[in-house]
């Protein structure tokens, strides 16, 4: 079944940027009654010249950063305003290690702490690292498309992190907490404009009383992003203009003579794009907060947030990265080449050139164009060949605290996920869309931990807990690779279709005790046991006529559906040892193990002779430890910390893609050792000079990956064949053992600093900067020459104005105006070296003013 729009999240971006519009200005102009209020959101300039200190949540409790013995970067509400923070790919600009993308179809991003991170491509492949949304743990890339503000704080935590926060963080975990009331009437309320995109954005957040014990906290934001960061060209082509970039199928029209095609023969152009500049981002988000402690016993919390993400489609702001030697402009298979006559074939490529493509990504101009409307209307879902990205979502948690006399605190967290997205984009990135694809993506997850803690004042205590899932998940995909005409049996222009359902449950289990072996010596040690239980029905709905006609084995038959199941168990211990030798220092060392459960591959074309086994994936196990050092000295002016560790990751998760035919698997690498080492500081130099930074070393190595994907065209005297031992026949895989993960650059280093002054007895100037390095790394999983990413760098920096309500600020983020790829796969039916890729932000300069009450 296609999953239906949900009309009233439809609306919801033009509600927020109203209902915020209208609460802004009760802020600035309203009595003056609300003006005295304290403000229970501190401005980021407030605070700029002091180390910020955040309360962390790493071990389920909340804790100073200095005892945890986890290595993890924090931003608290300061930092998170500092640079205008409101989604997690701009969160982890700003930390050392941590790379969040969007990827365009499949899962919709990859995370990635420290290299490791899992491929966007195949919709069936969890996340390495889990979002914890107020409790509520979610390993779905969409989440991603959810904006984040009015945030008390993101917390990172890295390495494996299964024993509090469970399966898929072997990597590590992304804890997004959001305010919560304070009991008195406050808020704020923020409007802002970026130029490069031409975005307006609004946003805010009051905080009321309601009766004893009860209060609430109502946010909302919404932004409309007229433009964009990607700008594309791509005109019209026609049998007049560009007869040798026009498919054949195109050219020579309904040669079936189908009802509502054209004649015979008659040529159909190809429009071009319908926009100029991609993403066109719009958004809408609202959030409702209930507080609720009627006793020093008992407190509970309910978070409702509905959020509506549009945008012109998921891979439209994708840019050619590289076209290969000799290449001057993108090129695309064209299928239809192979069923025209001798003499055609004489006279056309059987590769069409893009007349309006480029092969460098350094202007951010892509030639993305879009289906004609005879296609389209054909193509089920095509959306009249318009591309475009709707995500509806939903998140709720209630979270109760029952603290027994006994000093023991019982702990419920219930969780609700939802999303529907629906989307139809060009995956091609060429003029004439040769790949093309509907990609339907919904999901409902389910969640409760039961969770109990200790604090006696004996040498011993614990935490232990229960914690259930359940999740069912649609993939429904419409798309093509290439035209071939209508089909002659059912009329449609797509060329393949399927339709996917899996669903899962999950049971586990968690302790770990504490011992006080002595007043600044603590030993803890605990594990977590998961049962997992998945199921799924994978189907191939409809195989275009002439594409069997090509390749018989191109799919699995029609309507043979591939029914499977599998449980999967896992035991992760972690043990650690902290040493305080004063209060303001802490020394540790763990050991620590996670794991990140299997699953099913979900390509669009489901292979010829696919069974449950061949398109099951395994669990992946990660082993390992670090050591750490924690301070905080000159009485709380310096803080940092230093980590090194070694990890060992077996059996990772790997996405492989076919850029021939589009298809895409996911294998079980061997194993892959991450070692490195991570330092942070924190400098308060004057009352209002203050520095900081960071500086990751990360060596990402696989040990053994015998089954690697080979590049596209990658020759055998590049590395690409292996001899099969069983049969004598080469295998088209390499080896890239001993050769870097993607995306996992060796230095990665952060300096910033803020400086306050007054300028008048009532107004502060604040002003900011921040410089961020990368080390070169591959973008993609086959390390392909053609879509390595060299060292780059980018700056941040911010100028306020404010006194005790007002704040009127300039923001710049990456003012020299870097162009970096964050990800890349070979392009779908191009030339060998023909790479796409998804690009870093360009500079953007925001103007915002900001009301606190």
């Amino acid at each position: 079944m296609l999953i239906s729009k949900n009309k009233p999240l439809a609306r919801l971006d033009r509600a927020a940027l109203a209902t915020v519009s209208l609460l802004a200005l009760s802020a600035f102009w309203g009595p003056a009654v609300a003006q005295t209020q304290t403000s229970a959101t501190a401005s980021a300039a407030d605070q700029e010249g002091n180390i910020e200190t955040v309360t962390v949540t790493a071990r389920k409790r909340s804790e100073r950063l200095l005892d945890v013995p986890v290595s993890a970067n924090v931003m608290g509400t300061v930092t998170l305003e500092r640079y205008a923070t409101t989604d997690l790919t701009s969160v982890a600009n700003q930390m050392p290690q941590v790379s969040i993308d969007h990827g365009a179809s499949g899962s919709g991003a990859i995370l990635t702490i420290r290299g490791i991170g899992s491929p966007n491509i195949d919709a069936g492949i969890e996340q390495e690292v889990t979002v914890n949304i107020d409790g509520v743990p979610i390993s779905r890339g969409r989440v991603i498309e959810q904006a984040s503000f009015d945030e008390e704080s993101v917390q990172v935590y890295k390495g494996p992190q299964a024993l509090y926060y469970g399966k898929n963080s072997p990597a590590g975990v992304v804890v997004v907490n959001s305010n919560n009331p304070d009991g008195d009437l406050d808020g704020y309320a923020r409007a802002g404009w970026e130029g490069e995109t031409n975005e307006y954005y609004a946003e805010g957040a009051v905080s009321i009383p309601i009766a004893d014990g009860l209060s609430a906290r109502i946010a909302l934001r919404g932004s409309d992003m007229t433009g964009g960061w990607m700008h594309d060209v791509a005109g019209p082509i026609t049998e007049a203009n560009n007869p040798q970039a026009l498919p054949f199928a195109l050219a020579n029209g309904n040669t079936l003579g189908l009802p509502g095609q054209p004649a015979p023969g008659a040529s159909v152009s190809l429009p071009g794009s319908p926009y100029n500049e991609y993403p066109g981002i719009r958004e809408g988000i609202a959030r409702l907060t209930l507080d609720y402690k009627p006793t020093e016993s008992f407190d509970a919390t309910f978070k409702l947030l509905g959020s509506d993400y549009r945008d012109r489609g998921d891979s439209m702001d994708l840019a050619i990265f590289n076209c290969g030697a000799g290449q001057t402009a993108p090129s695309s298979l064209d299928f239809g080449w192979f069923f025209a006559p001798t003499s055609y074939q004489a006279t056309h490529p059987l590769y069409l050139t893009d007349p309006y493509g480029t092969c460098t990504p350094k202007n951010r101009i892509n030639s993305m164009g879009t289906l004609p409307a005879e296609v389209a209307a054909h193509y089920p879902g095509a959306h009249g060949g318009i591309p475009y990205t709707e995500v509806p979502t939903w998140l709720s948690s209630l979270t109760m605290n029952y603290r027994l006399p006994d000093d023991v605190t019982l702990t419920s967290t219930t969780g609700f996920y939802s999303y529907a997205e629906r989307q139809f984009s060009n995956y091609d990135e060429t003029d004439m869309e040769m790949a093309s694809g509907v990609n339907d993506d919904s999901q409902t997850t389910w969640t409760e931990e039961l969770r109990a803690h200790s604090e006696w004042d004996f040498p011993v205590n614990f935490t232990a807990g229960l914690f259930y899932e359940h999740d069912s998940r649609a993939f429904l995909q419409n798309g093509s690779i290439g035209y071939l005409g209508p089909d002659p049996v059912t009329g449609n222009t797509n060329l393949f279709g399927s339709y996917d359902t899996y669903s899962g449950k999950t049971y586990s289990g968690f302790a770990e005790l504490n011992w006080k072996i002595a007043p600044n010596l603590e030993l803890a040690g605990g594990a977590r046991y998961t049962d997992e239980e998945k199921s799924g029905n994978m189907d191939m709905t409809y195989v275009h006529t002439y594409l069997l006609l090509v390749d018989p084995t191109i799919a699995a038959p029609v309507g043979q559906h591939i029914i499977g199941s599998f449980a999967e168990h896992n035991t992760s211990p972690q043990v650690t040892l902290t040493w305080h030798p004063t209060d303001d220092v802490m020394l540790y060392a763990a050991y620590k193990t996670g794991f990140k459960s299997g699953g099913f591959s979900t390509p669009a074309i489901i292979p010829y002779g696919a069974t449950v086994q061949n398109q099951q994936f395994h669990q992946e196990t990660a082993k390992g430890g670090e050591f750490g050092l924690k301070f905080t000295q000159m009485d709380g002016k310096l803080t940092g910390d230093v980590t090194a560790y070694h990890y060992l990751y077996t059996g990772l998760q790997v996405t492989a893609f076919d850029a021939a035919t589009t298809s895409y698997f996911v294998q079980n690498a061997a194993a892959a050792p991450i070692n490195g080492a991570e330092a942070n500081v924190n400098y308060q130099a004057t009352s209002q000079l203050s520095f900081r930074g960071s500086v990751g070393y990360n060596r990402a190595r696989y040990e053994s990956f015998p089954s690697a994907q080979c590049w596209a065209d990658q020759t055998q005297a590049q590395g690409c064949g292996i001899v099969d031992p069983n049969t004598g026949k080469i295998i088209q895989v390499q080896n890239l053992a001993g050769q870097p993960l993607e995306r996992a650059p060796v230095w990665s280093i952060i300096a910033g600093s803020s400086y306050n002054t007054p300028i008048t007895n009532e107004i502060t100037l604040g002003l900011t900067a921040d410089y961020r390095y990368s080390s070169g790394y591959f973008l993609e999983a086959s390390d392909s020459p053609y879509a390595y990413q060299g060292a780059f760098s980018t700056i941040n920096a911010s100028a306020r104005l404010y006194d005790g309500d007002w704040e009127l600020a300039v923001i710049g983020t990456n003012l020299t105006n870097t162009v970096y790829g964050l990800l890349a796969s070979d392009k779908p039916l191009g030339l060998v070296g023909q790479t796409i890729a998804s690009l870093g932000a360009p500079r953007q300069i925001y103007l915002q003013i900001t009301r606190h009450f």
